[in-house]
């Protein structure tokens, strides 16, 4: 895998209300940050394992 085309998503500033108002959206930014430190394209930014 390579990290062409992928930006890293933008820090959510209430996830908590992102959560309840646009789930999918939220759930989108989760999967595609932990997908992006998982192939090393940016390091760990929401919070440490």
């Amino acid at each position: 895998m390579s990290c062409v085309g992928w930006t890293q998503p933008p820090i959510i500033n209430k996830p908590a209300y992102l959560v309840t108002t646009e789930p999918l959206l939220s759930r989108w930014i989760v999967a595609t940050d932990r997908f992006g430190q998982a192939q090393k394209c940016w390091g760990a930014r929401l919070r440490m394992p």
